[in-house]
């Protein structure tokens, strides 16, 4: 329910950096390179792009560390174990920032 926000996208050295990990660890696969669910992907993935970036980087975290599951098959969790502090706040960075 929160507004959808504009941040920088890749307008920022963190945008961009966030963009390089969302094509590196192949989150278009269900968020599409928009931030929306791919038509193709049946589990039904929330929209992540234009989101405010401080939520994401708590769902982001809150996946992470096991205390909100997001898919069944914790792709997510699995996804985001490898990922530091520093590049959840660059994805969410960039996401922030597309529409």
């Amino acid at each position: 329910s929160l507004p959808i926000m504009s941040g920088s996208g890749e307008q920022t050295p963190l945008g961009k950096q966030g963009k390089t990990l969302f094509i590196q660890e192949r989150c278009m696969y269900c968020h599409n390179f928009s931030g929306r669910p791919d038509a193709s992907y049946v589990g039904g993935a929330p929209v992540i792009g234009g989101q405010n970036k401080e939520y994401l980087v708590k769902v982001l975290k809150d996946i992470r560390s096991g205390v909100r599951k997001a898919d069944m098959h914790d792709l997510m969790k699995k996804t985001l174990a490898t990922q530091s502090d520093q590049h959840i706040d660059a994805i969410a960075e960039y996401l922030s920032g597309i529409k």
